[in-house]
């Protein structure tokens, strides 16, 4: 059984996310004639790079709440 979106962990979340918008933008760079392997490549890494930072953030994030004391 395939877990739902909310039952995904986040990095697969977020993958998942990354992978269908690439798939969007470069769907219509080909569809106006504008893409090249160049370009592709280039937009391929960059949102590997943003997602990498996003992941770290949340990753962070997530430590620094579970680390802060708890006021009872």
């Amino acid at each position: 059984m395939t877990p739902t979106i909310n039952e995904m962990p986040i990095d697969a979340r977020i993958d998942q996310i990354a992978r269908r918008q690439t798939a969007r933008f470069l769907h219509r760079l080909q569809q106006a004639g504008e893409s090249t392997r160049s370009i592709e490549r280039d937009y391929m890494r960059s949102v590997r790079f943003l997602c990498d930072d996003i992941k770290a953030a949340v990753r962070d994030s997530h430590t620094e709440a579970h680390s802060e004391p708890q006021n009872n």
